[in-house]
């Protein structure tokens, strides 16, 4: 069963300064070359969409 969360649920859960330091971490991972980022897939619904 899929957990499905609104805004509101999210700024609940969250702690913006812990998420802040992490993207922050994440951003020089990613300057420092240790980060692998597969290509963006896109998804094209055909039919019946």
């Amino acid at each position: 069963m899929p957990l499905i969360l609104g805004p509101e649920d999210v700024k609940t859960a969250t702690d913006m300064g812990q998420m802040i330091d992490v993207i922050e971490a994440g951003i020089r991972e990613q300057a420092a070359g240790n980060v692998s980022v597969p290509p963006r897939q896109n998804l094209v619904c055909v039919a019946n969409c």
